[in-house]
């Protein structure tokens, strides 16, 4: 029965210092995990950037290109309707040339602010025709953002799998 004891107790020693080494190992392996996940999120993270550049550029040329549409648009609509109110003061001009007897002069007014009624009207359609593709481009610019999204998380997850993985330490 002695001997029966000193092996049992001979065993537990062992298995006590087998669980610390176990213990010991399983902190090593985790810290080890741990600075390697570190470099795994700093890689994804670099991936990811490297994806979304040409993406985020895209948006980036889309919404200049927005601002410079209504910056423009804007400007022409103004300069459309200037032309419109001196069009109609010059065709008041030319009525009260006609009502002295200057027909000539009257007629001669008279087509210049015909044709600068229709320079204006052309003015506001084309400052129309780019507030159309604003419209455009606008309805386009979430596509960029959707795909620079899917950029970045087929990116960050391609550099996760491509990092050697540890195994998940042994639980004693």
């Amino acid at each position: 029965a002695a001997a029966k004891d000193a092996a049992i107790a001979a065993a537990m020693d062992y298995f006590a210092q087998v669980k610390a080494a176990g213990s010991e190992a399983t902190n090593a392996a985790l810290s080890v995990q741990a600075a390697g996940s570190e470099g795994v999120k700093v890689e994804a993270s670099r991936a990811a950037a490297t994806a979304a550049k040409p993406y985020n550029a895209m948006l980036l040329r889309g919404q200049r290109v927005v601002y410079d549409y209504v910056t423009h648009s804007q400007a022409l609509a103004a300069a459309g309707n200037h032309l419109q109110a001196e069009a109609m003061t010059l065709a008041s001009s030319a009525e009260q040339y006609q009502m002295i007897g200057q027909v000539a002069q009257a007629n001669q007014i008279m087509m210049t602010a015909h044709s600068l009624l229709s320079q204006g009207d052309r003015m506001r359609k084309e400052a129309l025709d780019l507030r159309r593709k604003v419209a455009d481009v606008q309805a386009a610019l979430p596509l960029y953002q959707q795909a620079e999204q899917a950029a970045v998380a087929s990116a960050a997850q391609q550099a996760s799998i491509a990092e050697m993985e540890l195994p998940p330490p042994a639980v004693y």
